[in-house]
């Protein structure tokens, strides 16, 4: 019968005897095997090889028991790719409670598709950090920033790569130049070396105002307050005016009525203007405090804008927002749709940005959407449908215009459709 070896201060004792052993010379059963012997090698060996094989064992009993979520996937299993990256596109947006955020929220809501696309949405600190951030945060593919940021990246000099690398996918929505002046401040001119807030520093704001008034070449004192201590000042006349840029009507301006003496002030279109911003009016519509029934205040209007760091075609990141383009301008007409945010209904993918170049995939896509309604075969219903609508709505003179004009009419052309098959 085998007897236990058990170790005591360098020798051992047998089962049988409880007595230590001196150093024995001999082998066999009972006997001490010395340290560094070569039985005493073989035992370590054998023993170790048994332990070997146990952890072995209870490693293959424990896999065994593993959920499929931990374990490798299939060969035949699609859910993700080999670097999740490849489909991950991140944009950087803007406040929680602000609209951009909204806007990457219902993207992502929409096309998030396992394997396909993910959209990683992240909040901003305004125009020019989210220009930063595509320019340099690894994973931040596009983000959404005020159109005039490009001009005012070449006016101060700053990030000069972003001036030749930064594109437009499309443009979103207008937010309105908005000109609070004291009643008697009557024209731009009257501003002339008077105190006018810029919002707080760095603001998109205090980047449209610096614009605007450098274009117009009239000379303001800036003053950089929030805006809702603005109005408190511009109230007591401590300053002559105060600058918003909001999408109208704007919640700051509701509580205003006439004896606070304060005026919208127009901003006529002009030449220099046109070149960054949009036309629009304030009516009595939007603020019915300030504005006469039967008045309108001309103004400017600065575009929201996602953007994209201009990678060359074919590169890995220029193919995956390739795709991310391909899936928002396919499923656009479901974003204009509840439960969305109703500013989608204001997007126009056709619309050009001035100053700004278009994303190639983006505007391979829209060139796509027109041919599609001009070609032959299949689509000659839809092709002759088209050429009505164009009749109808422009006296048949946009209908041998030239693509832009083309380009522009194509959602409306959705719409009009539509109601004609009601």
């Amino acid at each position: 019968m085998a007897r236990e070896v058990r170790r005591v201060r360098g020798c051992y004792l047998t089962a049988k005897a409880r007595t230590p052993h001196p150093s024995p010379l001999a082998t066999g059963e009972g006997t001490c095997l010395r340290i560094g012997s070569k039985a005493c090698d073989r035992h370590a060996l054998s023993k170790a090889r048994r332990w070997l094989r146990a952890v072995a064992a209870t490693c293959l009993a424990l896999a065994a028991c593993l959920p499929a979520a931990y374990a490798q996937p299939s060969p035949t299993t699609t859910a993700q790719p080999v670097d999740i990256n490849d489909n991950t596109v991140g944009i950087v947006t803007g406040t929680v409670s602000g609209t951009y955020i909204q806007f990457a929220s219902d993207l992502s809501s929409l096309l998030d598709s396992p394997g396909k696309l993910r959209i990683l949405a992240v909040l901003g600190k305004g125009s020019m950090q989210n220009v930063e951030d595509i320019m340099k945060v690894r994973g931040i593919d596009l983000g959404i920033v005020q159109s005039d940021v490009l001009a005012y990246i070449k006016k101060r000099g700053l990030l000069p790569d972003a001036v030749n690398r930064l594109q437009y996918i499309t443009k979103l929505y207008n937010e309105e130049f908005h000109l609070l002046a004291r009643a008697d401040i009557r024209k731009l001119e009257d501003l002339r070396g008077q105190k006018v807030n810029f919002g707080t520093q760095g603001s998109g704001i205090a980047i449209t105002a610096s614009i605007v008034f450098d274009l117009l070449k009239i000379k303001v004192e800036p003053v950089y307050d929030d805006p809702a201590i603005a109005l408190e000042k511009l109230k007591q006349g401590e300053i002559a005016a105060c600058i918003g840029v909001y999408g109208k009507p704007a919640k700051l301006y509701d509580g205003l009525k006439p004896e606070d003496k304060v005026r919208f002030l127009a901003v006529p279109p002009s030449l220099e203007l046109s070149e960054i911003y949009f036309p629009s009016t304030l009516t009595a519509r939007d603020y019915p405090n300030l504005i006469a029934a039967d008045a309108r205040v001309e103004t400017i209007a600065v575009g929201a804008v996602m953007v994209v760091y201009g990678w060359e075609p074919g590169h890995w990141r220029y193919n995956k927002v390739a795709r991310f383009v391909d899936l928002f301008f396919t499923n656009f007409e479901q974003l204009q749709k509840p439960p969305r945010h109703p500013k989608w209904q204001e997007v126009n993918l056709v619309a050009k940005v001035p100053a700004w170049t278009r994303f190639p995939a983006a505007e391979d896509w829209l060139r796509r959407a027109v041919a599609t309604t001009a070609s032959p075969g299949k689509s000659d219903g839809d092709r002759a449908a088209f050429e009505r609508f164009l009749t109808e709505t422009s006296g048949g003179k946009a209908a041998g215009g030239d693509e832009e004009a083309r380009l522009k009419l194509l959602q409306a052309y959705d719409a009009w459709k539509k109601s004609q098959a009601k």
